[in-house]
């Protein structure tokens, strides 16, 4: 699949790497221009991104309802701001590679957790990521700090090691995402929450 096979309205991944710190935000597909996509601007504390410097790798994610997930790395992008177009215009001469379903497999939770004595809930989580919401009105976490998150799932605690990688806020509250360190006991909550999927289907 090409990039440019995407469809208006598609939502996809942004997966910005600067060297110092990656960062994973959602955007949508406005159109299909030639052989590119225009997708919608990306803010982040308040500014719009600027895609102007040499050591910025962008990856492009879009994840597909019961399939596994197309990436497109390294693409090329553009800030357009004109009277007609306005937007990040997205190429790539590649076609998308599938990437591995487990690793981007996401549990819902909706489980309360906990950061530094601090309660959140628990939105989902894969082996690569978990994503928490907080109130409106608790300490503002900043992307790239690193917390660790506790919880408990099927009578079981656990515990993540979690680097920030993108906020919003989502219904009056803050959602945050972040990746995670590699963790055996992630893995087979992972894979017990796949088995128990595969029996209810």
């Amino acid at each position: 699949m090409f990039i440019y096979e995407l469809k208006e309205n598609d939502f996809i991944d942004v997966e910005i790497q600067d060297g110092t710190r990656e960062i994973i935000v959602s955007s949508k597909v406005l159109r299909c221009i030639k052989n590119s996509i225009l997708i919608e601007n990306i803010t982040l504390d308040g500014k719009v991104v600027v895609f102007d410097k040499e050591n910025i790798r962008v990856n492009i994610i879009y994840q597909r309802e019961n399939e596994n997930p197309i990436a497109w790395n390294n693409v090329i992008t553009q800030n357009v701001n004109t009277e007609t177009i306005k937007g990040i215009l997205v190429y790539s001469k590649n076609k998308g590679i599938k990437k591995n379903r487990r690793n981007t497999y996401r549990v819902p939770l909706g489980i309360n957790g906990k950061i530094q004595g601090e309660t959140i809930v628990i939105h989902d989580i894969s082996v690569t990521g978990i994503s928490f919401r907080m109130k409106m009105d608790s300490p503002e976490k900043e992307i790239g700090s690193k917390v660790k998150i506790s919880f408990e799932a099927n009578y079981e605690p656990y515990t993540v090691n979690a680097t920030i990688v993108r906020k919003a806020e989502e219904n009056g509250r803050i959602l945050y995402g972040c990746k995670i360190e590699a963790n055996v006991n992630i893995d087979k909550l992972i894979s017990i929450e796949q088995r128990k999927q595969m029996r209810r289907r």
